[in-house]
């Protein structure tokens, strides 16, 4: 998630500082044809005559769409990307007083109430939208399915006790060793 933000600020301010360094060049070259003088950076005549003889099937200017394009497709994708949620709801305490806790916290509540069950000798959580992923370790051999129910009571009773919105789904894998 940090990486898939890190990219999206970055391609935002490449953007960004594009769209400025474009708009204070076209600014510039207006006023100076406004005041009759010759173009400062852009050599508008020259392009003119160049692209007059542009055909639509012309490579180059196949390619420069192509690359326009397949840079505008990676920012949409990286725009309309679907984040994970930082947080998820919980009921309020206050009327009209939103609350939330971190998926941080929920995925720290879900190991710890996996812990407190007895054989459990590792536990680790992945928290989503709508579904908790728990890896549980255990040394007691031919006990993981009696150890999956009640590592699952134990971490729907925690998320109870979170008092979220939306409870999600606990998955629970067992991995004896």
């Amino acid at each position: 998630m940090i990486v898939l933000h890190l990219v999206n600020r970055l391609l935002a301010t490449v953007v960004a500082l594009a769209v400025v360094a474009v708009a204070v060049v076209t600014g510039v070259e207006v006023a100076r044809w406004a005041m009759d003088l010759d173009p400062w950076l852009v050599p508008w005549s020259r392009w003119g005559a160049s692209l007059s003889d542009l055909r639509a099937n012309d490579p180059a200017l196949l390619v420069t769409c192509g690359a326009a394009t397949a840079a505008g497709l990676v920012l949409l994708f990286f725009e309309l990307k679907r984040r994970r949620p930082d947080a998820l709801a919980t009921r309020p305490l206050l009327e009209g007083v939103p609350t939330v806790t971190t998926r941080a916290g929920v995925g720290s509540a879900a190991t710890t109430a996996a812990r407190g069950v007895s054989g459990v000798t590792e536990a680790s959580a992945a928290v989503r939208r709508s579904k908790i992923s728990l890896r549980v370790r255990t040394r007691a051999r031919g006990q993981a399915a009696g150890l999956t129910e009640q590592v699952t009571a134990a971490v729907e009773q925690a998320m109870a006790d979170l008092e979220l919105v939306r409870r999600p789904r606990v998955k629970v894998q067992v991995e004896e060793r």
